[in-house]
């Protein structure tokens, strides 16, 4: 299930064909012929009806609605499954891992792991490349995604979804010490991120506890019910607490994470609705980390 997209032209980008432009906000120049054929990309509030319209800086681009290539992930990997009902699973994705394919011959993601031990999976939803999944997760982070196991109750989730009655906790090591409380600021994307901008869609993550790991770091506990691209990112990257190993967000690199991994974790999902609550631990390369850094009496 894909979100509309808004951006705006950055400097850098004033005078680049528009299919290219839409490749920085994360549509492959496939999608964007395929969009654009379909009259489901604006320019400047205008139906773009050619990729290779040149874009300006300042310009908005508008993606209503987005059409990936529908086809279903070649079965393979191994599978955490933490919870199993009838009609759907919650899974556990390691740090690292891609959440689903963008191409037909892509291996080694969540998608192709579900294909592989429940292949019911696929086709539920909207994309049968996203194997039943109800949500997603950036590759460099871990954790809990539900899955639908039929096409009633893909609906279902995504309807709970909607009414914002489907909970996401999660935990994060961070730069800094940031206060606890809620965020409500707008994101908007800029390039390859999310940006704070007044044109922004809303967009707004709590702050649930934050423990001390020393005086340079911090163990935050997060929730949020319908999240953007990169909220939780973004938000604590504008606090001035970047995610630990999230370059693209002003974070160090660090030596102590695995390659394409940074520390936020998908530890909780809450949804009554569909009778869940399941949680997952920390894995071993952040517990690990966040016990030996962990300062006596941290919580605030």
């Amino acid at each position: 299930m894909t979100d509309e997209l808004l951006a705006q032209v950055p400097a850098s980008w004033a005078g680049e064909r528009l299919d290219r432009f839409l490749g920085t906000i994360g549509v492959s120049r496939a999608e964007a012929k395929r969009a654009i054929a379909a009259g489901h990309v604006l320019l400047g509030g205008k139906v773009a009806r050619k990729g290779s319209w040149i874009v300006r800086e300042g310009d908005e681009v508008q993606v209503l609605e987005r059409t990936p290539a529908d086809f279903a992930p070649t079965p393979g990997g191994d599978l955490v499954v933490v919870h199993e009902a009838d009609d759907h699973l919650v899974v556990c994705k390691p740090g690292g891992q891609p959440t689903h394919p963008l191409r037909p011959d892509e291996a080694g993601t969540l998608a192709n792991a579900i294909a592989r031990a429940h292949p019911e999976c696929v086709g539920c939803g909207r994309w049968r490349r996203e194997a039943g999944l109800v949500h997603r997760l950036d590759t460099g982070t871990s954790g809990l995604l539900l899955v639908a196991r039929t096409s009633a109750f893909a609906k279902r989730a995504a309807e709970v979804q909607r009414a914002g009655a489907l909970t996401k906790e999660y935990v994060a090591i961070v730069e800094g010490v940031p206060e606890p409380g809620r965020i409500a600021t707008p994101l908007a994307h800029r390039g390859p991120k999310m940006v704070i901008a007044d044109d922004g869609r809303p967009a707004i993550t709590d702050v649930l506890s934050v423990q001390s790991l020393g005086p340079d770091h911090a163990r935050v506990h997060l929730a949020l019910t319908r999240g953007q691209r990169h909220q939780l990112r973004a938000h604590l990257a504008d606090l001035g607490a970047p995610i630990v190993g999230d370059t693209l967000y002003g974070a160090a690199a660090d030596a102590r994470l695995p390659a394409g991994r940074f520390a936020l974790h998908a530890a909780r999902i809450i949804a009554p609705e569909l009778g869940l609550d399941v949680r997952a631990d920390l894995p071993p390369e952040l517990a690990e980390w966040a016990d030996e850094m962990a300062a006596p009496g941290g919580a605030l």
